[in-house]
This record gives structure tokens, C-alpha cells and sequence, in this order.
């Protein structure tokens, strides 16, 4: 059976069409077409009625949270994840999730070669013991998700910014979010202790790439989590952490606490803000774990006319 692509109709600002156009030569009538604002049945449901008919190869075209939310939408159909292959194409603003991958000079990378796949771990976040959700890259409170939310929600003024530069949206987002940022009080608890923090920026990473430049040193190794605390840090001192991300350099800092971790927990008691892979939910409580089940990725970056 061939490959479902998932297509994200709002992606790269209303751009999101051109995955049809890339879909449609390989596979039209499995073709996806979603509008996460506007569609009044869920992705889950749409890629359920999929699964049930067979389907296990799946290709989310859009960004960073179109391929969260098809994974999400893996994870929640009730079927063992490891028969499932996801490959995806680039249509987002930050594509952060085909960066650790070799990349072709292409307008619009994708992992679409499906006999070329290996294992990903995923990251499982219970949100105040209730709802599970997930997290293909990273995950943070703090500055990163208060600007991703900022991001997210830039109107016609960031959409203008994208178009001349990714790296100048992201910076006005941050820029905006500095203004009125203000430090969470929240404890943090890992496999070894429980540290009581005031922060004003904390990242959980299982891929070192985030928001367009800015990377870490590292990807955490298997089964772990890298966690980046900027504890009782000044503005400025985070500022210049940011310089250093983009130099894909770890800030040198005494207000950075660096842990790996199997799982963490992090509780507020007032309800606070987090992102996972460019999107944002809130809650006052979350356990975050690798997932023990895992999906199988494309790895290699080709150009999208290719057939897998």
C-alpha cells in the first residue's frame, strides 16, 4: 500500500497546497488534506479510518507540528507504533525535525525513502495526570515556549517577517516575549533529586535543534533526556545564552543547571505554559518520559518527486 500523506493545508503560512502538488504524482486518493483551525473532525479520527484500512506508512507535509501531530495520532490509534514508517516534507517555518538528517539542496526536503528507515525514540508528557501527549524534538517552559507561542500567533506582521527572514521573526518573537517575561517558580524533579527553581527558561531536549539557528551541542543519548535549567539567571545572561545557541555552543553560564534524566516531573501551582515541538499546552503538572514504544523514520533527505 502506498504512502498516506498528511497534508497540512495552513502550513508556511496558507502555503500549505504545495504538499498536494508533491503528494499527487506519487498517490492521489491517499492524500490527507487537514486545516488544524477549521476541520471539526480530529486527525486522530481521519488517520484512524486510515489505519483500519491498512495503512502504515504515513508522510506529514508541513512543519514541525504537523509531524507532532500525526505522530500523536500514531501513538493514540491503539495499533503497536513499531509497524508504523513516517516520513515527512518540509513545509513549516523552522523544519527543525529534518535537521539531523544530511540535507539536499532542495526547496522542499523530504524523508520520503521508506526502505531507509530507523527506530526514533519519541517523548511521552502526562499533563496534570489526565491527558498524554508528545513530542518528536524537545520540549520547554519558560522563554522558548512563551516566544513559540508569541510566534504562533504574529498575524500579518509575522508573516511578512517569515517571508524576508525565519531567523528575524524568530528574534522579534523573542525580543517581545523578553518584555514581558517574568520568572516561574517551579520544582523540577529528576531520577536523583528534586530542585526547587526560579526560572526563567527551562528546556527538555531529545533532539538538539530548536527555533531555526539555535541548537545544542548534543542530542541526549538513548533513553535519556537532556534537561537545560537557567536558574535565577538575568535577562541579559540569557540573552547572551541565546548568541551562544546560535552558535550551536552550550551558554557559559553558572545560572545553567545541565541534567540527563530517564524522566522528570515538573509542577507549578499556578498553571503554566508548555511548548513541545512548537506547540503549547498548559497545565500545573508534567511527568515527562521516552516513550517506550518507538517510531520508525525515514532518514535520508531526497528530493520529494522521488517514489519511495
Amino acid at each position: 500500500m502506498e504512502p498516506v500523506f498528511v497534508v497540512n493545508t495552513e502550513s508556511r503560512g496558507g502555503q500549505g497546497h504545495l504538499g498536494q502538488k508533491i503528494a499527487e504524482p506519487i498517490m492521489a486518493e491517499q492524500l490527507l488534506l487537514w486545516s488544524p483551525t477549521t476541520d471539526k473532525q480530529s486527525l486522530q479520527e481521519r488517520v484512524q479510518s486510515f489505519v483500519q484500512n491498512g495503512a502504515r506508512d504515513f508522510v506529514a507535509c508541513g512543519g514541525d507540528g504537523t509531524v507532532n501531530a500525526l505522530t500523536e495520532s500514531l501513538f493514540q490509534s491503539g495499533y503497536p507504533t513499531h509497524k508504523f514508517r513516517l516520513g515527512a516534507v518540509a513545509l513549516g517555518s523552522s523544519n527543525d525535525f529534518h535537521k539531523s538528517r544530511q540535507s539536499q539542496r532542495n526547496r522542499f526536503p523530504g524523508l520520503l525513502n521508506f526502505k531507509n528507515t530507523a527506530k526514533q525514540e519519541v517523548l511521552e508528557i502526562e499533563i496534570d495526570d489526565k491527558k498524554l501527549v508528545y513530542a518528536n524534538l524537545n520540549a520547554s517552559i519558560g522563554l522558548t515556549a512563551e516566544a513559540n507561542s508569541t510566534f504562533n500567533q504574529l498575524g500579518w506582521l509575522g508573516k511578512k517577517m517569515k517571508s524576508w527572514s525565519l531567523n528575524l521573526a524568530i528574534g522579534y518573537s523573542i525580543l517581545m516575549t523578553l518584555l514581558r517575561l517574568k520568572p516561574l517558580t517551579v520544582q523540577i524533579e529528576t531520577d536523583h533529586e528534586k530542585l526547587n527553581c526560579q526560572t526563567l527558561n527551562t528546556q527538555i531536549i531529545k533532539q538538539r535543534f530548536f527555533a531555526g539557528d539555535l541548537s545544542y551541542p548534543k542530542s541526549a543519548e538513548t533513553g535519556k533526556i537532556d534537561l537545560y535549567i537557567y536558574n535565577n539567571i538575568t535577562y541579559l545572561s540569557l540573552f547572551s545564552g541565546l548568541v551562544s545557541l546560535a552558535k550551536g555552543e552550550l551558554p557559559r553560564t553558572k545560572a545553567l543547571i545541565s541534567k540527563s534524566t530517564r524522566q522528570l516531573t515538573i509542577t507549578s501551582e499556578k498553571p503554566i505554559a508548555l511548548e513541545r515541538d512548537g506547540e503549547v499546552v498548559t497545565g500545573c503538572k508534567f511527568k515527562i518520559r521516552v516513550s517506550p514504544q518507538e517510531l520508525n523514520v525515514c532518514q535520508e533527505l531526497a528530493s520529494p518527486s522521488l517514489k519511495p
